[in-house]
């Protein structure tokens, strides 16, 4: 146990490592009644340049993805229950095949995001000039390649185009690969949200307003207002 205290305390910080301890203990405990989620808040600028050459990957397709496209949703990592609440916020998704075969995929919300983990509406802002981008999935079998700026760079073609110069997204506090692959794209840490869950309670301590929240299943749910602008105090993470 102390073993695995120090590795995870190596690989993402102490705080992060007792939460995740903390949060698998008692979750196993309670049957995965109690749940602690934490994610590291990021702002990226539209890339306008192209991030890949377009001899890279040349294997690789990307589409986007019709919200009536059912069979492309039998290969999505995610419930269908989860993809048709998504459409129906109005995102946008775009698919990587290699041969006709499912490699990854990146969502994008041109407004409010309902975040589909806990309760809360993320909200960038400027709402004309910023979108939320989240789930950025790449199977574990094509990791090592270049599918996930492949994606980047269809989302950034599409964001352009919709003039759009900012995009917001959250990043699992206790996903640390997944941040450095942001951040190695331009991405940049502005704060944090903490939610602390409890059977249908939800506690939510976060660097934006609100700041904190308490909500109830069938109760309010929190808006998160995230402006770009705004320079909270986890702009530099340590891993």
């Amino acid at each position: 146990m102390l073993k695995k205290l120090i590795s995870l305390k190596n690989e993402m910080g102490g705080v992060n490592a007792f939460l995740y301890l903390t949060h698998m203990a008692l979750g196993r405990i309670t049957r995965g009644r109690f749940r602690i989620v934490k994610y590291y808040l990021y702002r990226q600028p539209v890339a306008v340049k192209t991030i890949i050459p377009e001899r890279r990957g040349k294997n690789i397709t990307v589409r986007q993805i019709d919200p009536t496209d059912s069979n492309a949703f039998a290969d999505f990592p995610r419930p269908g229950t989860v993809i048709g609440q998504r459409f129906g916020q109005g995102a946008v998704c775009f698919a990587a095949y290699i041969e006709d075969r499912f490699v990854g995929y990146v969502w994008l919300n041109l407004g409010d995001y309902t975040e589909d983990e806990v309760r809360c509406i993320f909200s960038p802002q400027p709402e004309d000039t910023t979108a939320w981008d989240y789930d950025v999935y790449v199977e574990p079998s094509a990791r090592n390649g270049f599918i996930f700026p492949k994606l980047w760079q269809a989302a950034n073609d599409y964001l352009n185009h919709s003039g759009v110069a900012w995009s917001l997204s959250r990043i699992s506090a206790f996903n640390v690969q997944s941040q450095r692959s942001h951040e190695r794209l331009g991405a940049r840490a502005n704060g944090s949200a903490t939610f602390i869950c409890l059977g249908r309670t939800e506690l939510m301590i976060a660097g934006h307003p609100p700041y904190v929240h308490v909500s109830i299943m069938g109760g309010k749910t929190p808006i998160m207002r995230i402006d770009v602008k705004h320079r909270s105090g986890g702009d530099h993470l340590q891993h």
